[in-house]
Parts: C-alpha cells; sequence; structure tokens
C-alpha cells in the first residue's frame, strides 16, 4: 500500500472516529438534558410562583391599605412599579408627612401617591414625564381615580445637557418645577433604554438643588448597576445616610443631611451660579 493509500485510509479511520464520538455526545447530552431539563424547568417555575405570589399579596395588602377595591389600580407590571414599592411609598409618605412631593416618571405610583394625598393629608404631588402620551395617560388616570387634583403632571421632554462636565440626554431642566425645596422625590425615571444605564446620574444634581436638608430620595430598580453608582455618590461623597428596603427591583431610601453646592446643568462646567 502506498503511503497516499495508508494516509487515506488513516484520514477515514479518523472521522469515523469523530462520527462515533459525536453521537455517543450527543447522546450524553441527551440523556443529561432529560435528566435535569425538568428539574430546571421545575425550579424556575416554582421561583416565578413564588414572586408572582409575593406580588399579588403585597398588591392585596396595598389595596387594603388604601382602601381601594381589587382592580382599582392600574397594571404593576413590567415597567410599572412593583407592588412592593408601592407600599414602600406608603410607608415613607404615612411616617413622613412629606409636603411637597416630586416623582421621576409617571404612572400607577403618582395614583398611589394622589390616593394618599387625598385620604390622609394634603401634599402637594409633582411629576414628571418625558413624552405628552404618557402624561397625559397618567391625568386621565388621575381624573378617573378621583385624586387628579393632588398631582400636577409635567411634560420635560429629554434634552442633552451638561452634568458633570459630560452631555447626557435627561429632563429638560427648565421644564422642571423647582421654585421650591422637595421633601421627598422619588426616582423611576427616564427611562434607561432611552438615556443609557447611567442615564439617572443627573438625580445627583436634582438632589443637590431641589431636595430640602432632612428630606429623602427612594429609588425604584436599585439593583441595577447605574442605580447602585448614583446611590454609592450621594451617600459617600454627599453624605446622605442609605437604608435598604424589601422589593422585587431592588428599592433604596437616602435621607439628606447637608446642603452641597448645587449648580443647574451648562452651568457646572462654566462655573456660573445656579439660577435663583
Amino acid at each position: 500500500m502506498s503511503i497516499i493509500g495508508w494516509l487515506l485510509d488513516a484520514i477515514v479511520l479518523l472521522l469515523l472516529a469523530l462520527i462515533v464520538y459525536k453521537q455517543r455526545w450527543q447522546k450524553n447530552m441527551l440523556e443529561a438534558l432529560d435528566e435535569r431539563l425538568p428539574r430546571a424547568i421545575s425550579q424556575h417555575s416554582q421561583k416565578s410562583s413564588i414572586a408572582t405570589t409575593r406580588q399579588l399579596e403585597e398588591l392585596l395588602r396595598l389595596c387594603l391599605r388604601l382602601e381601594l377595591q381589587p382592580g382599582a389600580l392600574p397594571p404593576t407590571r413590567g415597567y410599572a412599579a412593583s407592588p412592593d414599592f408601592l407600599n414602600v411609598l406608603v410607608d415613607i409618605v404615612r411616617e413622613r408627612q412629606p409636603e411637597r412631593v416630586l416623582e421621576l416618571g409617571s404612572g400607577v405610583s403618582s395614583i398611589v401617591l394622589g390616593y394618599l394625598a387625598e385620604q390622609h393629608q394634603a401634599m402637594a404631588i409633582f411629576s414628571i414625564d418625558h413624552q405628552e402620551q404618557y402624561a397625559e395617560e397618567t391625568r386621565m388616570r388621575l381624573s378617573a381615580a378621583g385624586v387628579a387634583g393632588h398631582v400636577r403632571v409635567h411634560v420635560a421632554p429629554l434634552r442633552e445637557q451638561t452634568f458633570f462636565s459630560e452631555r447626557k440626554l435627561w429632563y429638560d431642566w427648565s421644564r422642571l418645577p423647582l421654585d421650591n425645596e422637595y421633601d421627598l422625590i422619588v426616582v423611576d425615571g427616564p427611562p434607561i433604554d432611552e438615556t443609557g444605564s447611567k442615564g439617572r446620574e443627573p438625580v445627583i444634581e436634582l438632589c443637590g438643588r431641589a431636595l430640602r436638608v432632612g428630606g429623602q430620595v427612594v429609588f425604584d430598580d436599585a439593583y441595577r448597576p447605574g442605580e447602585q453608582s448614583i446611590i454609592a455618590r450621594l451617600a459617600e461623597e454627599h453624605g446622605y445616610t442609605v437604608s435598604e428596603r424589601v422589593a422585587e427591583k431592588g428599592c433604596v431610601v437616602l435621607t439628606k443631611h447637608s446642603t452641597p453646592l448645587a449648580q443647574a446643568p451648562d452651568q457646572v462646567a462654566s462655573g456660573q451660579s445656579p439660577p435663583p
């Protein structure tokens, strides 16, 4: 047999060996999947079921606390605030009794804050949305709930501005109701799919300028890296105290203890004083 013939036979045998090995590997993988996949699906389903049950319990508790019938609130899944986060808002408002509340991102939380103002105290709520469509939807739901008189929904389109010497897409600062300080700021906007993972960093500037000493800022989505970075900066650089609350998307409440120098966007880099 020639060398070429021997090499061809060797290649054929090698290919056959690879085919057999691949078939055995696929068989082993299928057997492993047959054994592990149902278990994994069951575990995932169980975790999902537990999480869903917990949110249903939180929603029922929320309705009882606000003296509402089940179904009175808009949907609380997806991008909307979760029932456990909404219960944290109820806790804060009833404990702290804020007179002025600024909410970044309108929606079901606006309705809950409106009910709290209607049932328990007179507080002014200013809700911000970046699109007129969403703002009008919130206004309609507030009217249907009979609490529109407590919540003013403002539209502040997203606009590139300078914060900390960087250009960021955020609510148009000139459209924000900043004539007086706030006792509570609720951060659940703008959506990071439009502004990027660190798109809520301007909240640091907002708190410095618009949150009174002793006031609180509460973050939804606190498990996300962008929010964690903001929370860390407020605590480490500005002296805020941090309190974590139980919520499926993460919730952190920070309390302001000092008044650091704050400047409006587009003035930070130039060194101008903030507007009166």
